[in-house]
């Protein structure tokens, strides 16, 4: 249920089951939804050697990676990403990609299914034959496909220009991290 505003009790006020259940229980479901609102994932153990023309899971992280959070039709999430591209000469794209029943939904870059010429995010990409950093948050708001059993998942997917290794560095001194947080629904 949403929030409403709870009533005032006054003095001779009777106290109904009613009453309890709209001002007491419903509330706190409310405020309880709003608990795995966040999620996380560190990789620091190994660089990734990206390399498929087409878009796919990151390799080593696969599903492993995916991040899943409470989230309704209408929520807004933000996803972060910071990471190093190494200075192969080869470009590389990310993207994060909403995921139900294993299968890519939407993409946040194009804000729509996944398209083989998409470039990503764009402030995830990795020009060729430079280190490029990798960083910024992205805003999306969520569609009723995202959404499977009161949560959505989200995965990161790559790409590369060409079939040529692209390193994403995932090391102790160069992590490669990235989040969701759920701001829920816009209200004007």
């Amino acid at each position: 249920m949403a929030w409403t505003t709870p009533e005032t009790a006054v003095a001779g006020t009777t106290l109904t089951a009613a009453w309890l259940n709209q001002n007491l229980r419903d509330n706190l479901d409310d405020l309880r939804s709003y608990q795995n609102r966040y999620a996380r994932f560190k990789r620091s153990a190994g660089d990734l050697t990206l390399n498929s023309t087409s878009w796919a899971n990151l390799p080593t992280v696969g599903t492993s990676g995916d991040l899943t959070i409470n989230a309704t039709t209408g929520d807004v999430v933000e996803v972060s990403m910071c990471s190093l591209f190494g200075n192969e000469a080869v470009e590389g794209f990310l993207d994060f990609a909403t995921i139900v029943g294993g299968v890519v939904t939407n993409c946040f870059g194009i804000d729509g299914a996944e398209s083989a010429s998409s470039s990503g995010i764009m402030s995830y990409r990795g020009l060729s034959s430079r280190y490029d950093p990798i960083g910024g948050n992205f805003f999306r708001t969520l569609v009723a496909g995202d959404i499977s059993s009161g949560t959505v998942t989200v995965r990161v997917r790559y790409r590369t220009g060409t079939a040529a290794n692209k390193l994403l560095l995932a090391s102790t001194n160069n992590p490669l991290e990235y989040w969701i947080r759920n701001h829920g629904p816009i209200t004007t």
